[in-house]
């Protein structure tokens, strides 16, 4: 009985200020340029449409399809077949880091739809390998 009497647990006091932490997480999300919807081409007939189109820029790691969209803003697919990059992992990593790298990029971008095709080599590169190719061929778009 004295066991149960002595044991009392413990309040928890957080060690960080609650309303401080808010404003961090507000003041780093308010500059952040989010990927959207409408920077995105979702439909099989809009893809169709980039492929049909014919105009593309070859780079080592990937290539990418050009079509004129007609709007304000440029908008992106990514293509990563289960054929060329057989694990998921691989082929989610490489969506994030074309995806990521095009947002950084977009204000550079004129508008266009644009296609990204990963070609098998890539399995054997890093994400910086990516990232320049990528660069490379954004260069040579804004040429």
């Amino acid at each position: 009985m004295d066991l149960e009497q002595e044991w009392q647990p413990q309040v928890v006091v957080p060690s960080f200020n609650v309303d401080a932490l808010k404003a961090v997480k507000k003041s780093v999300h308010k500059d952040r340029f989010l990927f959207s919807k409408e920077y995105r081409i979702k439909k099989q007939s809009e893809f169709t449409a980039v492929f049909n189109n014919q105009q593309k820029i070859v780079g080592k790691y990937l290539v990418l399809y050009l079509l004129d969209n007609n709007q304000k803003t440029p908008r992106l697919g990514v293509v990563v077949s289960k054929k060329q990059v057989p694990k998921s992992v691989d082929r989610n990593r490489f969506k994030r880091l074309i995806k990521e790298s095009i947002r950084l990029k977009q204000k550079d971008i004129i508008p266009l739809d644009l296609v990204v095709v990963i070609r098998r080599i890539a399995l054997r590169a890093d994400n910086n390998d990516i990232r320049q190719c990528l660069s490379g061929i954004i260069k040579k778009l804004a040429n």
